[in-house]
């Protein structure tokens, strides 16, 4: 985080989204806009893995067919993206894996 607060756009805003930021704006996004700008919500995540997965087959389709990577890029998408977690039933429900459409 204190990488991007070094950024004009972000370093002198105080969060609260009353700054105007941009050219005569007077100040930055602070560290709230920055957290929105480097997070993402769970619900949001899982409603774009059930976009990508209905008009493209899942994020490998997608990736394949209209960002035009290959095997090798995908391969180390996977290795650096997905992640697992336990459900919230236990472990006898197994792993749930975050990004398996890749």
């Amino acid at each position: 985080m204190r990488r991007i607060m070094e950024n004009p756009a972000f370093a002198s805003g105080s969060g609260d989204g009353s700054e105007g930021g941009g050219e005569g704006g007077g100040g930055g996004l602070g560290e709230e806009g920055a957290r929105r700008m480097t997070s993402a919500r769970e619900e949001n995540m899982v409603a774009s893995l059930k976009m990508l997965r209905s008009r493209f087959g899942g994020a490998e389709g997608y990736i394949k067919g209209v960002c035009g990577l290959g095997e090798e890029e995908i391969g180390a998408l996977r290795r650096n993206l997905v992640v697992s977690r336990r459900n919230e039933g236990g472990p006898e429900k197994g792993e749930e894996r975050l990004g398996s459409a890749l």
